[in-house]
């Protein structure tokens, strides 16, 4: 606490320190002693259950937070908080046609209630090889472009698929780099082991870790929340890369459960992007009568 004076303090997922505990009253503390912190989260409400967020919206927005209605509208404006990190995304999307025996084995999947599991199942196998080309073309080209230490993030849907999809890639990538998994890599004695060029994570695998040596996303297409494919892509596209650009790539099976998928996810992406901006036109609004002495 004696040194906060004269330290930043940053603290990412801020959410998970609400809760009342010994090491989230001592970080409050040390943040408060600060004369700069930065605290980040996508998920800045709170549960009634969690005491300490109020405190931490009071030090983090420009509102007054006195009751839990307040909490909201401090929450909406902390997430209207943005840094443009000067990283261009690229999005690319890679379609395979599957075997006439593929799509059968899919429709028939469908046409069974509860079959849309075993019918997603059957799509991933089906472009798993083309996952893997793309994702070892991708880690030969993002290292050839002098990026020291350079290579893709793989996304697959479970373990049991990661184990496959090593293996694959492995094979293609030969002697150039090494594939391995993430627990592999960054529990390593060298987390940013430049002779590893593909990580492999699953898709519920989206926090606490750093990949910015990586210029490249692949990934096929997984059930699962915006915001869980949102902090995937943050993995790569985040403080500390080096990077102007960095490209997401998609692996879609086409005409399948999993194009459709795909098209859901856009639309919600786009959807949430429309909502974004509503609401940082509304806080600016807000702000603008406020100054002016009007009603917020």
């Amino acid at each position: 606490i004696g040194m906060a004076p004269s330290t930043l303090f940053v603290v990412d997922e801020v959410h998970q320190y609400y809760n009342l505990s010994d090491r989230a009253s001592r970080l409050l503390q040390a943040v408060s002693a600060s004369s700069k912190f930065l605290v980040m989260t996508a998920t800045p409400v709170a549960s009634t259950r969690q005491m300490l967020a109020r405190e931490w919206l009071r030090r983090c927005v420009n509102f007054p937070v006195a009751s839990p209605d307040d909490e909201l509208v401090a929450g909406a404006t902390f997430v209207s908080g943005r840094y443009d990190l000067g990283i261009e995304a690229v999005e690319e999307e890679v379609f395979v046609r599957l075997s006439e025996a593929e799509y059968d084995a899919h429709r028939a999947a469908l046409a069974v209630t509860g079959g849309w599991s075993r019918a997603a199942r059957i799509v991933r196998q089906a472009i798993a090889q083309q996952v893997a080309a793309q994702a070892v073309a991708a880690a030969r080209a993002d290292r050839a472009a002098n990026n020291e230490g350079g290579g893709a993030l793989v996304v697959v849907d479970s373990a049991a698929e990661a184990e496959s999809i090593l293996s694959r890639m492995g094979a293609l990538a030969g002697a150039d780099f090494r594939v391995e998994p993430r627990d592999s890599t960054l529990n390593s004695p060298q987390p940013t082991d430049p002779r590893v060029g593909i990580v492999v994570v699953t898709k519920d695998d989206v926090t606490g870790y750093n990949l910015q040596r990586l210029g490249v996303v692949v990934t096929g297409v997984y059930a699962g929340n915006a915001a869980h494919r949102h902090q995937l892509r943050g993995r790569i596209r985040r403080l500390g890369q080096k990077r102007k650009r960095v490209t997401y790539v998609t692996v879609i099976g086409r005409n399948t459960i999993l194009d459709l998928l795909h098209e859901r996810h856009k639309s919600t992406d786009a959807q949430g992007a429309t909502l974004e901006a509503m609401a940082a036109l509304f806080l600016n609004q807000a702000e603008a009568r406020t100054a002016m002495g009007g009603a917020a």
